[in-house]
């Protein structure tokens, strides 16, 4: 290559990369290099070929794809902020029968484990039918824990798997988990659900 033609190839090198700058950085942080990469060897291959009348052909459509493809890439940023801006990361499930002496002491540690764990959850007590003060004790939970505990009443009970299928249902978390309230706090990763 002449000397003239090979520093022509380092400018548009390093106009590449200023252009790069467009993407939001973790694009460009997890592509960036080999978007270069890729970008160098077709500047190689095309002036090899076709001399500097191919590279200055393919400047422009080049140039081009890199703004739509970094607009496209903030577009689809700010869409995946607004979809998620009222989802939670998680959601646990905890279906409850007639549990009113135990449901305060599992919520409550529940609440201490996953705060240091979560960055964003919700718990959902899903209320199977009790019959004696576990509605009481589920919506006192709730009102004390407003932005992480959900109720959900059924008029009658209809069995485990009943009460987390309206669980499931009623979860807003990326994942669906379920919290096992027969022992002292353990998580049981059941993969119920994950939102497409």
């Amino acid at each position: 290559m002449k000397k003239m033609s090979l520093w022509l190839l380092i400018l548009l090198e390093r106009f590449y990369h200023l252009l790069l700058f467009l993407y939001p950085s973790p694009f460009r942080s997890h592509y960036g290099k080999a978007m270069e990469h890729t970008f160098r060897m077709l500047c190689r291959d095309v002036y090899l070929e076709r001399g500097l009348g191919g590279i200055l052909a393919i400047l422009p459509p080049a140039l081009v794809d890199v703004v739509c493809n970094a607009f496209a890439e903030y577009v689809s940023c700010f869409v995946q902020f607004w979809k998620g801006a009222d989802l939670m990361n998680v959601s646990f499930l905890l279906p409850v029968f007639n549990e009113e002496h135990t449901l305060e002491a599992v919520v409550t540690q529940a609440q201490q484990e996953l705060a240091q764990t979560f960055e964003q959850y919700e718990i959902i007590v899903v209320n199977d039918g009790s019959q004696d003060l576990t509605a009481q004790v589920a919506d006192r939970l709730a009102a004390t824990f407003p932005q992480t505990v959900r109720v959900v009443h059924l008029p009658a009970n209809k069995g485990y798997h009943h009460a987390l299928s309206t669980g499931v249902a009623q979860a807003k978390g990326d994942h669906v988990m379920c919290l096992n309230r027969n022992q002292p706090f353990q998580l049981t990763w059941l993969h119920l659900r994950k939102h497409s």
